[in-house]
């Protein structure tokens, strides 16, 4: 989903983490190509979010980690759990 304005990001935040078919896991990809988790989209654009949350940080794609099992969020740098790569418990 591509973000446009401050109403689709608040759209894409209300999801939540995950999608609401499927249960998909949801990040955010932003201008510089960091990628985000939503909440921390939505810590740092704080209780009225703006597709502009930062110079380097603006919003532009909402979207489904299917497989990439290394992708982590530029701001916590934590891992964003993906639908189909996780790796198997032992």
């Amino acid at each position: 989903m591509l973000i446009h304005d401050a109403n689709d990001l608040e759209r894409a935040l209300d999801q939540g983490e995950f999608s609401s078919v499927g249960s998909y896991p949801l990040y955010f990809i932003a201008s510089n190509g960091d990628r985000l988790h939503p909440k921390c989209v939505r810590e740092v654009a704080g209780e009225d979010p703006c597709p502009a949350i930062s110079e380097e940080w603006t919003v532009q794609v909402h979207g489904v980690n299917y497989e990439d099992p290394d992708l982590v969020c530029a701001h916590c740098g934590e891992r964003i759990e993906s639908a189909h790569a996780e790796p198997e418990e032992s």
